[in-house]
């Protein structure tokens, strides 16, 4: 899934106008298959695969709090109508605080210049990042998340459980 992540990741930071906030870096493709031969060009292979370390940082141990969530959720809220739908929603929330740092990171290190890159690394990245904006900026975007992710996981999780059922 990495290589899809970081063309949207690449054409939405071209997106950006001057004025507002912009990436170190903003790529040149405007559209999906100039991204895929731009960065195929320019790092073969492999450079589909920039920020995967970040990414499994913040992917594999997300994925149990989710899911751990949800169950425990659902085994503790007694048995009523939508039952589901807020174990599945609260466990979406639960699961979108802890990954949000990473995926700040991973954004900002997928979207650095690939020839002269500002971040060195994960440490690095997270280093300027807090010497620049402080704490708060691993949690960019979190009210507007939570507002999609509780509805999406609401229908998610109630959606595998209507399944499970049949």
């Amino acid at each position: 899934m990495l290589p899809v992540e970081y063309i949207k990741i690449l054409l939405q930071t071209n997106t950006i106008t001057e004025g507002r906030w912009k990436p170190h870096y903003a790529t040149p493709y405007t559209g999906v298959g100039e991204a895929i031969r731009g960065i195929y060009k320019q790092s073969g292979v492999r450079g589909f695969f920039r920020g995967c370390w970040v990414m499994c940082l913040r992917d594999v141990p997300t994925s149990g709090v989710y899911v751990l969530s949800y169950e425990l959720l659902r085994s503790s809220i007694p048995d009523i109508v939508g039952k589901e739908i807020l174990a599945g929603g609260t466990a979406g929330i639960i699961s979108l605080v802890p990954a949000l740092p990473l995926d700040v990171i991973k954004t900002n290190i997928q979207t650095d210049n690939p020839k002269n890159p500002y971040y060195k690394g994960i440490l690095d990245c997270i280093r300027k990042m807090y010497a620049k904006n402080g704490f708060p900026v691993f949690f960019t975007g979190l009210p507007i998340l939570c507002m999609r992710a509780f509805p999406a996981n609401a229908v998610m999780f109630t959606s595998y459980e209507l399944l499970m059922a049949l």
